[in-house]
């Protein structure tokens, strides 16, 4: 075993020194020799651990033990008679990699929402770690997963305003402002999962963690109070706010929502990803749309779920709060809710029937959503409706989206944890896009902002990192005609600037712009004139 983190990376296949040197820098990493998996995690000290594997060795080992895998790699499996799985992908509650597709893998990415399906050459050892990270990063512990307790130091890189220093030792980085270095300092944890710190002119800043509170079980009485709730419901309905911020939580919700036909809305103001947007069983942004038919409602993680017409409701559903009614974790509360449903001898003819008109309605929403936008590409100027379109048909797996404008996330189709976050404050988006690009560099960091929050981002100083640091950043700034031309403000930081008014035009602007991103590893600004 190499390496000294609190999280187990076991290839099942030898993958080289250099894949396991660059893993070893935050993981333990170890191969497997005579003994099974089981007895080698085990033997490493561990609870759990990242299972990587070429063929079919993982999946089957997670199907007899899934309590020891924190997630899943499989590279080019493809079994002899793939029918023989077909009902363990609806099974699989945890971050999935699928390299090199076949017939199988790509049935299984299709079957399994949040599964990532990607091409490689795995005899390259740098494109096979570079894949690797992105997805041990999302796939991350709510805890340490060492049997004993872990004396482990980890790095922090520091995040230094020039308002208290003037050079940077080692790692730290420099910033011009210290709202950039306190929002770089908070995307780099974002992503990372580990604390950073940012010094300014105030004090040194923690950033803020996006995981919050212990991780405790749920009482047993709060769970089945619960499931006894939606098992006699007829309409259950679940609201997502911001779940996301928890390890897990959106697997255990999509978990929940598939094995129990329930329908999932999520908050209009979400401030990370929830639930898969092209789930069938996904409806939405709109929840007072689906709050009236509602007869139960689990709230997850959101303070308001609805606005001022569910006082005008004609009945009164039952509801549950995660944190009150609920308690525990958030993700082990839905993990437990979920297991005592599956207990419970739920009525599979009611779930069945659930499902199909759930996924109706998510098609007619979709379908609403993207005509509409579509049409009005027939306009002389273009739309938010538009542009939002435009954005998701351009984004994969490989994108996350920070957003501060009125993009709407209906037309942005996100199926990972980490793809999508939200701007607290005006301008936020724009640093923590940044000090998320230096904890994943093989993400494209989009970053999507109003004229408004690019101006309150502090462009000068962040397009001067995203220069010294060479992060090829993508973006995105929505504003009617201004005299700050953000294009040529971002020109004389270094970027490459970019216009686009004409509707017709910008669909090849953006792909032009995430090109220049990918391609030439360059920072980019593209200006789009709304109406």
């Amino acid at each position: 075993m190499k390496g000294s983190g609190d999280e187990l990376v076991l290839f099942l296949t030898p993958p080289g020194d250099q894949v396991i040197d660059a893993l070893a820098v935050r993981y333990c990493v170890a191969v497997l020799g005579d003994e099974g998996p089981a007895a080698k995690i085990e033997q490493c000290g561990f609870r759990r651990a990242h299972l990587v594997g070429r063929g079919i060795a993982a999946l089957d080992f997670f199907v007899r033990r899934s309590d020891l895998v924190q997630s899943l790699v499989l590279a080019e499996a493809e079994p002899e008679d793939p029918a023989d799985y077909r009902s363990v992908f609806e099974l699989i509650d945890v971050p999935l990699l699928l390299l090199n597709p076949n017939s199988f893998l790509t049935a299984m990415h299709a079957a399994v929402p949040m599964s990532q399906l990607l091409t490689i050459d795995l005899d390259d050892p740098r494109a096979f770690t570079r894949a690797l990270w992105s997805h041990l990063l999302r796939a991350r512990a709510l805890e340490t997963q060492t049997l004993t307790p872990s004396l482990t130091q980890y790095h922090s890189r520091s995040f230094i305003s020039t308002s208290v220093a003037r050079e940077a030792t080692g790692d730290s980085v420099l910033v011009p402002h210290d709202d950039v270095a306190i929002a770089m300092a908070q995307g780099h944890r974002l992503i990372s999962g580990r604390v950073q710190t940012s010094v300014t002119k105030s004090s040194p800043k923690l950033a803020m963690p996006p995981d919050l509170g212990p991780v405790t079980e749920p009482s047993a009485d709060s769970v089945e109070r619960a499931a006894r709730v939606i098992t006699a419901a007829h309409r259950p309905l679940l609201i997502a706010g911001e779940l996301g911020r928890h390890r897990g939580g959106p697997e255990a919700l999509v978990q929940l929502a598939q094995r129990h036909g329930i329908a999932v809305v999520e908050h209009s103001e979400r401030a990370f990803f929830n639930f898969p947007t092209q789930h069938s069983l996904h409806l939405g942004f709109n929840t007072s749309a689906f709050v009236k038919y509602a007869d139960a409602i689990v709230v997850i993680e959101c303070d308001d779920p609805w606005d001022t017409e569910f006082t005008n409701l004609s009945h009164e559903p039952k509801i549950i709060r995660t944190g009150v009614d609920l308690g525990g974790h958030p993700t082990l509360a839905i993990r437990r809710l979920t297991s005592c449903l599956d207990k419970s001898r739920p009525d599979r003819e009611r779930i069945a029937g659930r499902l199909a008109a759930y996924a109706s309605e998510h098609r007619r929403v979709m379908q609403q959503a993207q005509s509409r936008a579509i049409a009005e590409a027939a306009r002389p100027h273009i739309t938010m409706q538009f542009a939002s379109y435009c954005v998701g048909e351009i984004v994969d797996d490989r994108v996350t989206i920070w957003n501060d404008s009125d993009l709407d996330p209906q037309l942005v189709p996100r199926r990972l944890a980490d793809s999508w976050f939200s701007s607290p404050v005006p301008g936020w988006v724009f640093g923590a896009a940044l000090g998320g690009q230096l904890a994943n560099r093989d993400q494209t960091m989009i970053i999507a902002m109003s004229d408004e929050s690019y101006r309150a981002g502090e462009p000068l100083a962040a397009h001067s990192v995203a220069n010294a640091k060479k992060l090829p950043v993508v973006v995105i700034v929505f504003s009617a005609e201004t005299q700050v031309k953000s294009e040529q403000v971002a020109e004389a930081c270094g970027a490459k600037g970019m216009r686009v008014e004409n509707p017709r035009e910008l669909p090849a602007a953006l792909r032009a712009a995430l090109q220049v991103a990918r391609g030439e590893k360059r920072q980019v600004l593209l200006s789009v004139i709304t109406a």
